[in-house]
């Protein structure tokens, strides 16, 4: 409304004018009633009035509109009386005469509503009404239909306009645009007011919770608006979040996790409270006691509970819906290390490595990944007896660490840097590899002619039993005069090992050995050590005699007792009995002798024999028990030298007559002389005769 004066004709006395008024006051309905009143026909002050006129009706006016009172000259005395008790007298006093009586014949009318007035003199007709009608609006008011909206739900705001003056505006009609929290983007949705002055408008749904503020105001005219703040309130829990008091506990410590319990929007649900239940690693659900109140509880996770290093999750749930949880993970960390672990890859071949992890572990078994020491090992094969060292990394090491002898092994790990003694893994079972040679077993003696059982067994490089051996294997011996098995193939049954039960007969006393060969890889092979052979009882003798002798000259002979194979029968105890061919006087051979154990199946007679008879001859031993047990050397006597002639002629001859003289020069025993080169004489008893010259 403008700041000028904008009149109103009333069926009063004086002229009733209005003037705008920013002023604000408390609402009332004031019914005013004029006393004495003239009609005036002109907004002039100076106007004369008419004569008392009749009933003024019902004046419309704009809250904030003053009225005026001008008076006519009169004797009577006026003044202004409000029905309801709001004013009295306009004009204290009295007021006569014609003319404005400035504030004092004024009322500014601030809030809607009907005044009843009349002329306290006069009264009727002289009367009327004024009606306040509300101004331009000015703000708005908004109510929700709830202050507390719940997250995800919509409600509704009902509009009304207001004047300056507080008055509804009932009669406005406008297009209005809304704005949320402050936002200075305000948008037209379709929203208008009618002529009642209210709008109820539908809020879509708030899905933070707090404190929001709706704006609403006049699309054309943006200084009238209005605003109201709703709590928005956290909608029934969808989930929970959970934060642990730390996030990589040791193994076996207690921790807390706070539980914070959030609407489908993740507003922390305040308002709600319920007993919980608490799954750890995915197990099922249990009550332990947890009440959550006001959407929050610091959850105590108790010592124990997680031992095994590494991540665990933590579920907390509404023990009636175990669809509201919540899931947090956490990673235990190791304690210091205690033990250790060895373990062993299994089985292994002969020669081959196994591969050992040691791991460094706390009480409860988990790895300790800050264990960096230097450890020691060692095995259990024979073989591989050396202590060796690696160095834990993270609290482990891998390794690998050759066994050669087959069985069950071990390995033990010692990690003195966190006191840790000795530590053995599980059996490690080697295995024999391919074989490469053989082991031939033989008796450390053996007697000639009698057979003996030895063993042949597979060997791999390692002298581990090949056990699965299967080749052909053929035998040789240093005994040319032995007897061997047949060669021989291996069976799977043998397993690498086949004893030949009275196999071998060896014949040749002395030390012998036995050579198994495969008969495809001529490197298999292996040879016994030596088999002592030992003589068989005698069988016979060997009469050693010189080849040749001089007739009459004693030489020596020999007699060794042989078994059958023609060893020296060391033990032989016998009596030897000798006997020669030659039986020409002086011959001569040794008398019985009885072997000694000194002997050693030998003895010699020295110069024991003399032959006499020239050519072949023999000395024959012979045992005087068993005269199986005899021996023979053949001798060729020579003749001795010369001590005579032997003269042949015939026995008779006729005198005259040339005949034929043979001369032989003889030995001592009528050998002949072979060897005589001397010269010969002859003579005669016949002097006449004529003899051979001197040859």
């Amino acid at each position: 409304m403008s700041g000028a004066a904008r009149a109103a004709t009333l069926a009063c006395v004086g002229v009733l004018f209005f003037a705008a008024s920013s002023q604000k006051a408390a609402a009332t309905n004031q019914f005013i009633y004029v006393q004495d009143c003239f009609f005036a026909t002109s907004s002039s002050a100076n106007t004369a009035c008419a004569s008392i006129g009749p009933s003024m009706g019902t004046k419309q006016i704009t809250a904030g509109d003053t009225v005026y009172w001008y008076w006519n000259g009169t004797a009577q005395t006026h003044s202004v009386i409000s029905q309801d008790g709001a004013f009295t007298n306009i004009c204290p006093g009295g007021c006569s005469g014609f003319g404005y009586l400035g504030g004092q014949t004024g009322v500014t009318f601030y809030y809607t509503g009907s005044h009843y007035f009349y002329c306290g003199i006069h009264l009727a007709p002289m009367d009327g009404t004024i009606q306040v009608n509300p101004g331009p609006e000015s703000y708005y008011t908004l109510t929700p239909s709830t202050y507390t909206p719940t997250a995800g739900n919509t409600f509704t705001i009902t509009t009304r306009a207001y004047d300056v003056y507080g008055n509804f505006a009932s009669g406005q009609f406008a297009y209005m645009d809304e704005s949320f929290d402050g936002g200075s983007n305000y948008a037209y949705y379709g929203y208008y007011m009618n002529s009642n002055g209210i709008v109820a408008v539908t809020i879509p749904a708030y899905t933070t919770a707090g404190s929001h503020t709706i704006y609403m105001r006049d699309y054309y005219n943006h200084a009238v608006y209005g605003a109201v703040t709703v709590n928005v309130q956290p909608a029934y829990p969808t989930h929970f979040t959970l934060t642990p008091s730390t996030s990589t506990p040791n193994a076996g410590a207690a921790f807390t996790e706070t539980l914070n319990a959030y609407d489908q929007y993740n507003n922390f649900a305040s308002n709600y409270s319920d007993y919980l239940a608490r799954s750890y690693d995915g197990g099922l659900y249990n009550y332990y006691g947890d009440y959550l109140s006001n959407g929050s509880l610091a959850v105590p996770i108790s010592a124990g509970t997680f031992t095994s290093s590494g991540s665990h999750t933590v579920d907390i749930a509404d023990y009636y819906n175990h669809a509201i949880f919540g899931s947090n993970a956490v990673t235990v960390q190791p304690l210091s290390a205690n033990q250790l672990t060895v373990a062993a890859s299994t089985p292994v071949t002969a020669g081959g490595n196994t591969s050992v992890t040691v791991t460094a572990k706390d009480t409860y078994g988990n790895r300790d990944t800050n264990d960096n020491d230097a450890i020691t090992y060692v095995t259990s094969d024979p073989q591989n007896a050396s202590v060796h060292g690696a160095s834990l990394s993270t609290g482990q090491v891998i390794f690998n660490t050759p066994l050669y002898t087959v069985g069950t092994r071990y390995v033990n790990a010692t990690d003195a840097g966190h006191s840790i003694g000795s530590t053995q893994s599980n059996a490690v079972t080697v295995n024999p590899g391919g074989a490469t040679h053989f082991s031939v077993s033989v008796p450390g003696s053996a007697t000639a002619g009698s057979p003996f059982t030895f063993t042949v067994t597979a060997l791999d490089f390692y002298n581990n039993t090949a056990t699965g051996y299967t080749g052909t294997v053929h035998f040789t011996s240093s005994d040319g005069q032995a007897i061997m098995p047949g060669d021989y193939a291996f069976v799977g049954g043998d397993a690498g090992v086949h004893t030949f039960s009275n196999g071998a007969t060896l014949k040749t006393v002395g030390s012998r050995i036995i050579t198994a060969t495969d008969t495809v890889t001529g490197s298999i092979t292996g040879t016994s050590a030596s088999v002592a052979v030992s003589a068989a009882g005698a069988t016979h003798y060997s009469v050693s005699a010189p080849g040749s002798a001089t007739a009459g000259s004693a030489f020596s002979v020999t007699v060794t007792a042989l078994d059958q194979f023609n060893n020296t029968a060391t033990g032989y105890l016998g009596t030897v009995h000798f006997t020669k061919s030659d039986g020409g006087g002086g011959s001569a051979v040794p008398a019985n002798y009885s072997f000694v154990g000194g002997d050693g199946g030998v003895h010699s007679f020295s110069n024991g024999a003399t032959l006499v008879t020239a050519g072949l001859q023999s000395v024959t031993a012979t045992d005087t028990i068993t005269g199986t047990i005899t021996g023979t050397a053949n001798v060729t006597v020579n003749p001795a030298t010369a001590t005579h002639y032997s003269v042949s002629a015939p026995g008779s001859a006729t005198a005259g007559s040339a005949f034929t003289v043979t001369v032989t020069a003889l030995d001592a025993f009528n050998n002949t002389a072979t060897g005589y080169a001397g010269t010969v004489h002859f003579t005669s008893s016949d002097g006449a005769a004529t003899l051979p010259a001197d040859s």
